[in-house]
């Protein structure tokens, strides 16, 4: 059987970098606060999904470990 494989893509969520179509009415810290809770929420969903492998996928790549250690 198929190993099941579950990956979550995103960017760093960096002021200025995500989300910017919300501004206006948000301002640019405030999108990316928005993004990074919608972030957190799609990994912790992502934990409790019955897979053998799970991976997040970050860019820019070097900034994943310090994504990793803001996310529960």
């Amino acid at each position: 059987m198929a190993a099941k494989i579950l990956a979550v893509m995103a960017k760093y969520p960096a002021t200025g970098a995500v989300k910017t179509r919300l501004c206006p009415p948000l301002d640019l810290p405030t999108a990316a606060a928005l993004y990074f809770a919608f972030l957190r929420d799609a990994v912790q969903m992502a934990a409790q999904v019955d897979c053998d492998e799970r991976y997040l996928a970050v860019y820019p790549e070097e900034l994943v470990r310090a994504l990793e250690r803001d996310l529960p």
